[in-house]
C-alpha cells in the first residue's frame, strides 16, 4: 500500500504545472509589443493613403491649371474669324492684324508666323531663325493632320513657347499658323509667389 501512496504522490508532483512569474511578466509584454506593433502598422497605412489621396488631388489641381491655358489657346486658333484672318495675311503676307486680334484675347502671345501649305517644301529652315528646324518640323506635322505638340524652345532668349494650328479655307489646310507664347502663360500658376 505504500507503494499505492507513493504513486500517485508522485504523478500529482510531476502533474502539477509551475510557472514562473518572469516569464509570465514577459509574456504579457509581448503580447503588449505586438498589439502596438499593429496599431502602429494600421496608423501608418492609413496616413500613407491618405498622403497618397492628397497627392493625386494636387496633381489634378495642377493638370487642371495647366490644361486650362493650353485649352484656351486651342480654342482660340478654332475660333474662325481667326481662320479668316489667318487666310488673309496668308495671301497678304500682313500678319499684325492678326497678331493684335490674338493678343486682345490672349496676351501672352508674342508673334506669329504663317506657312503656306504650297510652299512649306521650299522653305530653308534657316531663314526662319535659329529655331527653324523645329518650326519647320512643327509646321508640317500640322499640315499633315497630326496634332501639334507645344515645344519649348529656349535656342532663341527670351525662351518662347511654340505651338501650331492648321489654316483652312473651304475645308483645306492652305497653311499654317505658328505662334510663339509667354511661357508664363502655361507656367504661371507654378511659379512660387
Amino acid at each position: 500500500m505504500d507503494i499505492k501512496l507513493e504513486i500517485p504522490e508522485f504523478i500529482r508532483k510531476r502533474c502539477q504545472k509551475s510557472a514562473q512569474p518572469v516569464l509570465v511578466y514577459l509574456l504579457g509584454l509581448v503580447g503588449v509589443l505586438v498589439i502596438a506593433a499593429s496599431l502602429w502598422l494600421q496608423f501608418s497605412d492609413a496616413r500613407a493613403t491618405q498622403d497618397a489621396a492628397a497627392a493625386q488631388e494636387q496633381g489634378r489641381v495642377v493638370l487642371q491649371q495647366m490644361v486650362g491655358p493650353v485649352r484656351s489657346l486651342s480654342e482660340l486658333f478654332s475660333d474662325p474669324a481667326v481662320q479668316d484672318l489667318a487666310v488673309e495675311a496668308l495671301e497678304s503676307t500682313d500678319t499684325e492684324a492678326l497678331l493684335d486680334w490674338l493678343q486682345e484675347r490672349q496676351p501672352g502671345i508674342q508673334s506669329v508666323r504663317l506657312l503656306a501649305a504650297e510652299e512649306i517644301d521650299s522653305i530653308d529652315p534657316d531663314e526662319l531663325g535659329p529655331n527653324g528646324y523645329a518650326l519647320l518640323d512643327l509646321a508640317m506635322a500640322v499640315l499633315e493632320g497630326k496634332r501639334s505638340q507645344m515645344q519649348v524652345h529656349q535656342a532663341i532668349q527670351p525662351m518662347m513657347l511654340y505651338d501650331g494650328r492648321p489654316i483652312e479655307h473651304e475645308g483645306e489646310a492652305v497653311g499654317a499658323v505658328i505662334f510663339a507664347v509667354d511661357p508664363a502663360v502655361v507656367i504661371g500658376p507654378f511659379e512660387p509667389e
